[in-house]
């Protein structure tokens, strides 16, 4: 059987299992997250999710992955990734699926780098409890939870614990059985994904200061600080002092708009809430 004609099923699956998490964050956004609908579309979603990993094992079976890969390739129409794929781009399955692909090929640096995105979504997570059930945050609310969603969507680590009820407020983060003497290469990754994505969501939030007057633009820029929080969160000292002191800039800065302070320091106010449930994995 040709490769495409396992694709066609493969984008059934996916429309449904995006379909099924655009649900669920509306349900929440309803709150209605304790309703049968609910618990119904959950299980939806779990089904659908355990017909995507049969068909993706029998396409690895069958095919090269790096020929599923190409094909996968193919299907993407947007130049990058946002902050929200989730109902945001229509080829959002596109980088979801990239994201299997790359958990099923056996690599230290892919294994270490998925592992470290998924110690900053828990922490991103755990922020986001805090904002959605804050009345505070209540006009960036429906944004907050759709972004939560996302982050679930887009990591399969976190999407397994969410489908077995295991996502709570104890956050115990693995990147550290990564960082050891044997495996060096785990300091670049740290420069990519926990410095290099820090300066970009700074960028961003040095350049959008005038935030409060659009609830998306407002959303965006908490979600930047707290991906910024995040990361610093998971730092070495060396990483760190990439980082840090430009963040340290825009709270002390003149220029700055007071608002930017002012959300910055509210998000630490966060941060001193959720720091006592995130423990370091032994």
């Amino acid at each position: 059987m040709k490769m495409q004609i396992y694709m066609e099923t493969l984008k059934e699956i996916e429309a449904r299992i995006e379909n099924s998490y655009i649900e669920l964050q509306d349900l929440e956004n309803r709150n209605l997250r304790d309703s049968e609908e609910y618990q119904y579309t959950l299980q939806y979603l779990i089904d659908y999710n355990n017909k995507e990993a049969k068909l993706l094992a029998k396409m690895v079976e069958l095919f090269r992955l790096k020929d599923i890969r190409k094909e996968i390739g193919k299907l993407q129409i947007t130049e990058r990734e946002i902050p929200i794929t989730l109902g945001h781009l229509p080829d959002a399955y596109v980088y979801r699926l990239l994201y299997l692909i790359d958990k099923i090929r056996v690599d230290d640096i892919l294994d270490y780098a998925l592992t470290l995105k998924t110690d900053i979504n828990h922490i991103l997570l755990a922020f986001l409890n805090e904002l959605i059930d804050n009345s505070y945050y209540q006009e960036i609310r429906s944004d907050l939870i759709l972004y939560k969603y996302n982050l679930i969507y887009m990591d399969l680590n976190l999407e397994a614990e969410f489908m077995e009820g295991r996502i709570d407020r104890e956050i115990n983060l693995e990147a550290s059985n990564y960082r050891t003497f044997d495996f060096p290469g785990y300091k670049y990754v740290d420069r990519s994904i926990l410095a290099l994505e820090s300066t970009d969501y700074l960028s961003y939030i040095t350049t959008h200061e005038n935030f409060l007057n659009q609830e998306w633009e407002y959303a965006s820029m908490v979600i930047a600080v707290v991906n910024v929080l995040a990361r610093l969160i998971l730092c070495e000292q060396d990483t760190l002092d990439l980082v840090y002191d430009d963040l340290k800039n825009i709270i002390e800065a003149p220029e700055i708009d007071v608002e930017v302070k002012n959300l910055i320091n509210n998000m630490y106010s966060v941060l001193d809430n959720i720091k006592s449930h995130i423990a370091w994995s032994r």
